[in-house]
């Protein structure tokens, strides 16, 4: 997981700015590198399809509005873990605190 997720990010931070470029612009970095493997672009979208999860839906107490959402637990392990790496867990407290706030609006279509 985490080579899809550092070779996704080195496209950005190089210059890209699409799937493709994984291997046009980063192929002159780190193509002849033997400790960073780039994967090609369709195994980056790929891997990325799999992570992808069911949206979930939730109708507001007000109004005729249905919201979508998801939680996606892969995603949630994969920033912890990196977030570990960084060492943001190596303080002497830490808090995960997610909120999520529905906010109405006079617009149509918003989700």
């Amino acid at each position: 997981m985490e080579r899809y997720f550092y070779s996704f990010s080195s496209i950005y931070f190089c210059g890209g700015n699409c799937m493709e470029d994984a291997k046009t612009i980063l192929a002159n970095q780190f193509g002849s590198n033997p400790i960073f493997n780039l994967c090609s672009p369709d195994t980056l979208l790929r891997r990325m399809g799999d992570l992808c999860t069911d949206q979930l839906l939730c109708n507001t107490k007000r109004g005729n509005v249905e919201h979508q959402y998801n939680i996606n637990q892969t995603m949630t392990d994969m920033n912890i873990k990196l977030l570990k790496k960084l060492g943001e867990f190596n303080k002497d407290e830490v808090v995960l605190d997610y909120d999520n706030t529905i906010i109405f609006t006079e617009k149509k279509g918003v989700k």
